[in-house]
């Protein structure tokens, strides 16, 4: 995409969008952003007509497909807040962040140009794939190399980030900022992630956990459900609930068709990418392994052993490599975007995934699955591996279920990757550009701004409170119905109460390659799923050793609350 910044609007265009919600810090509001604008056509239309909100999820608007630069120049012009204007001419903010398509980087360079012509400053994109994302930032802070002045980075990367010193704190001017709104944040990104010690150090511009994705129109179709019927499959057709459910569709629909395309079940992302696969694999294994009565799912939080390779790790992966031999013929060597692109696509009837796949199905060109598509939390199990008894414990029905849950499984939403956010490094500091960094963090995460990403891809997902109103989505062509099935799957996920939260610990990055490559091993073949968790326990234990295992079981045990 490409395109010429255009004129920003005035900071005073913010005034009539504030305090939606109450649980924003809405006073002074109407100050806070009125000392300074710039008054052109767009901020007088604006006034004149409707909220900014409104104006920007017109754009491009239903039906009108994937948004160009052009529109993304646009909100980014309606969104401006900064009140810095010309203040930082001639300096230039490193930004790292993902290059994929059509999000990430992508996004933020169109929606950062109108910030760039108020504030006089330049942007230079250091764009990274996302196998790349977290080595190159690791290696950076190891070799005090870092020669970027904003990250957009995990916070599974914190113990690393934060930890070693390597970030400026959040100033108060953006943390209270109306704008900025941080008490319209979820909670489980107020803290402690995104802090730590008790310092708010990360601005949030993505919340992440891994739901279903299922085609609605397969498992509501008669003849399969007669087909199903008749082979002797239990229990009627309809969507899984369990990932025992997961593996019997797959294998029944081997060999079938489906309005003329070949069908398959789940589409597991299995190709190595820097441990990036390996979200998938733990999504996998989460209600398997996650018991209600302990919280610790990674790691013995008494002396850190590795639970990776425990029966229920092991019966996830057997899971992974059975539904790959009935999966599309190039499924192993898969990668999560693939993965994405094919369900768009129409091929696989389920995936695990973050929030993406639900915000594409309307808003992407690729998409073919409009009105097919529904969404739950990750399947659960009618049994689950205790770690103190080293055995399976059956689920009973008699417990209420927690929203979005069926009584009779275990159940454990995985909060994968805690969201992307943004941090400002040390370094920003010697390149003289620490201010400016957080001005231009704080544009891009503001309320509005953020909402318009989530509606339209760009590789986030939805992360304030005020994300979840179905009738925002509406506005941009998502069916009422559609749009809170798919926000009440994530805010289910995120409240469950047996959710798994993220690993969060210095070298988590090291631990997820580490086991990505031993099971990925499997994958292929060339060792069974025990021996090669076993692998991937050993080398989890030879990087505790390195790290300090004393000071690790601290952080982990502090990290699961």
């Amino acid at each position: 995409m490409s395109g010429n910044p255009k004129r920003p609007t005035g900071d005073r265009v913010l005034r009539n969008r504030l305090s939606r919600r109450t649980v924003l810090k809405a006073a002074g509001a109407a100050t806070a952003f009125c000392a300074t604008g710039i008054v052109g056509k767009s901020y007088r239309r604006a006034l004149a007509q409707e909220s900014v909100k409104d104006q920007i999820l017109q754009i491009p608007g239903s039906g009108k497909g994937a948004p160009t630069d052009a529109d993304m120049e646009r909100v980014g012009e309606l969104t401006l807040r900064s009140q810095n204007k010309d203040k930082f001419k001639g300096q230039t903010v490193r930004f790292q962040g993902l290059s994929n398509a059509n999000a990430h980087v992508n996004v933020f360079r169109p929606l950062s140009r109108a910030w760039e012509e108020h504030t006089g400053a330049t942007v230079e994109w250091i764009e990274v794939t996302q196998a790349d994302s977290y080595p190159k930032m690791s290696q950076a802070l190891a070799s005090n190399t870092v020669a970027f002045d904003v990250l957009e980075g995990s916070a599974t990367w914190e113990g690393e980030l934060l930890a070693g010193g390597h970030c400026v704190p959040m100033p108060d001017s953006v943390r209270n900022d109306p704008g900025y709104a941080f008490e319209d944040i979820v909670p489980y990104l107020q803290g402690p992630t995104r802090t730590w010690d008790g310092v708010m150090y990360g601005a949030s511009i993505d919340g992440d956990m891994h739901h279903f994705n299922y085609r609605k129109d397969v498992f509501s179709d008669a003849r399969l459900a007669e087909d199903w019927k008749n082979s002797g499959g239990e229990g009627n057709w309809g969507p899984p609930k369990t990932w025992q459910d997961v593996q019997k569709y797959s294998l029944f629909m081997k060999g079938k068709d489906f309005e003329g395309e070949k069908l398959y079940g789940i589409l597991d992302p299995l190709a190595r990418g820097g441990g990036v696969s390996n979200w998938f694999f733990m999504s996998r294994a989460s209600a398997y392994a996650k018991h209600p009565d302990d919280p610790a799912f990674f790691f013995d939080p008494t002396d850190m052993t590795p639970k990776i390779n425990s029966p229920a790790f092991v019966r996830a992966l057997q899971d992974m490599i059975d539904a790959a031999a009935v999966a599309p013929p190039d499924q192993k060597s898969a990668d999560l975007l693939k993965t994405l692109g094919d369900f768009l696509a129409g091929t696989g009837t389920m995936a695990h995934w973050w929030a993406d796949i639900g915000s594409n199905v309307y808003a992407s060109d690729t998409s073919v699955v409009q009105d097919k598509v529904g969404f739950s939390i990750l399947p659960g199990s009618p049994d689950v591996y205790n770690w103190q008894t080293k055995q399976w414990d059956t689920v009973t029905a008699g417990q209420e279920a927690a929203p979005g849950a069926t009584a009779g499984f275990n159940y454990a939403p995985y909060l994968a990757f805690l969201g992307w956010g943004l941090y400002v490094m040390k370094a920003s500091e010697t390149n003289n550009a620490s201010e400016a960094a957080w001005d231009l963090v704080n544009h891009l995460t503001g309320k509005d701004i953020s909402l318009w990403m989530m509606i339209y891809p760009s590789g986030m997902n939805p992360w304030r409170l005020s994300h979840f109103d179905p009738a925002d989505w509406m506005i941009a062509g998502y069916p009422e119905a559609y749009a809170k099935e798919y926000l009440d799957s994530i805010m289910n996920s995120y409240n469950h109460p047996n959710r798994v939260v993220d690993l969060r610990i210095p070298g988590a990055g090291q631990y997820w390659i580490a086991a990505e490559e031993a099971w990925t091993r499997a994958i292929a073949g060339g060792i069974d799923p025990q021996a090669a968790l076993d692998e991937a326990a050993a080398k989890w234990n030879e990087l505790t050793d390195q790290l300090g295992r004393e000071n690790q079981l601290k952080l982990y045990q502090a990290s699961l609350g």
